[in-house]
């Protein structure tokens, strides 16, 4: 059996930023990038309590077109990535500290066609969640079951689900989950890249 557990945080920046953990470690924002990559069909059991952080610096490919820019990132990015085929053991995201508190994880991953969290194999075993799923990006997703959990998938309090992005979506399953899905999560989705308002229309007067 193989146990990971994550107490750390992982932190891939922008290409611009001096910030990583160390150079080995520091990945750019290229098509692919992944926080941890789980594969071979394998037994094991992951328990999450750091962050990861995939980001990039959104560019506006025609900025003198006033309108809505469309955002381009890199494609194909996960904050968590669990490959095709057949595992067994548990996705933990959080931990219990000894004084009874929650760490509550981030994975935060800005990419199109991307995931914060994907579960593409079937699991033998459950997922639980306390951390904070952030994604954004086009046709992305925060977190993404195709294949199959023969366990329960709980979202617990204090859990959230925050994307932003066209065509993007908070939860997706296309398989079978064999036990209880369970969600009390807060959910955040919203299509635009800038909720703010240029201007403020009600101080504008009536012509």
């Amino acid at each position: 059996d193989n146990d990971v557990i994550m107490n750390g945080s992982i932190l891939f920046p922008d290409e611009t930023s001096d910030t990583s953990i160390d150079e080995a470690n520091r990945r750019t924002p290229q098509d692919g990038s992944t926080g941890v990559f789980v594969t071979g069909d394998v037994t094991f059991s992951y328990t999450q309590s750091g962050s990861i952080i995939l980001e990039q610096e959104a560019i506006d490919p025609d900025p003198d077109d006033f309108a809505e820019p469309v955002i381009d990132f890199a494609d194909n990015r996960y904050g968590f990535h669990l490959d095709t085929g057949d595992y067994v053991g548990n996705i933990t995201f959080g931990t219990i500290t000894e004084d009874g508190a929650t760490n509550r994880p981030v994975i935060t991953v800005r990419g199109d066609n991307s995931a914060a969290v994907a579960i593409d194999g079937n699991l033998d075993g459950n997922i639980i969640s306390d951390g904070a799923f952030n994604i954004g990006g086009q046709n992305s997703t925060g977190l993404r079951l195709p294949g199959n959990v023969s366990g329960d998938v709980n979202l617990r309090s204090g859990s959230s689900l925050n994307v932003i992005g066209q065509n993007t979506t908070a939860f997706s399953s296309a398989g079978m989950i064999g036990g209880s899905f369970r969600s009390v999560a807060n959910v955040d989705v919203t299509a635009f890249q800038d909720t703010t308002p240029d201007a403020d229309l009600s101080s504008t007067e009536d012509v």
